[in-house]
């Protein structure tokens, strides 16, 4: 029998398997990303499609950044490299004049636990979690004051007021591969 490891949930579990079982799995992974920072500033600059984040906000603009719980585990990566990519959107942030009292730091925990205070100071630099400036937020699926932001057959469509009050929404998510 062949030992398969599987990530399952936030654990990872031993799956065994015939041995005459055709396993297909993921490519080989890339090389890491060496400068984080950099790379989310560069994609701010230059995104694959739509239009750059300086055409969407200007000095003095509104900018909420939406981040997965720092709870959820990034299976197979050295460190979580949300900390840095946050880093470079503060920094493109700034060179357009944005400042930090107008970033929003919205936590989409949805139905998670909610995160504890330090949880969410590691997001950022420790530099920065101590000076910022901004607002943090964590998006609770139940509040009562979410934002109807349309109809469906459903019922309604209700968001954080954070992504309605603000000029641009910068999602910062990280992704194994």
């Amino acid at each position: 029998m062949l030992r398969l490891p599987v990530i399952h949930g936030t654990r990872a579990i031993v799956a065994r398997v015939p041995d005459d079982v055709l396993v297909l799995g993921a490519p080989p992974a890339l090389d890491p990303i060496a400068d984080v920072a950099a790379a989310a500033g560069q994609a701010l600059r230059h995104p694959l499609s739509g239009p750059p984040l300086d055409e969407l906000v200007r000095r003095g603009g509104r900018v909420t950044i939406v981040v997965e719980p720092p709870s959820l585990p990034i299976p197979g990566a050295p460190r979580d490299a949300r900390q840095e990519a946050i880093a470079g959107v503060f920094d493109a942030l700034a060179a357009l004049g944005v400042q930090p009292r107008n970033h929003t730091l919205l936590v989409a925990a949805g139905l998670e636990r909610r995160p504890r205070r330090g949880e969410v100071e590691r997001l950022l630099r420790p530099g920065r979690a101590r000076d910022f400036s901004g607002t943090v937020a964590v998006h609770d699926v139940e509040a009562e004051d979410l934002v109807t932001v349309d109809e469906t057959p459903l019922g309604p469509l209700r968001v954080h007021r954070a992504l309605v009050e603000t000029d641009a929404v910068v999602v910062v998510s990280a992704a194994e591969s």
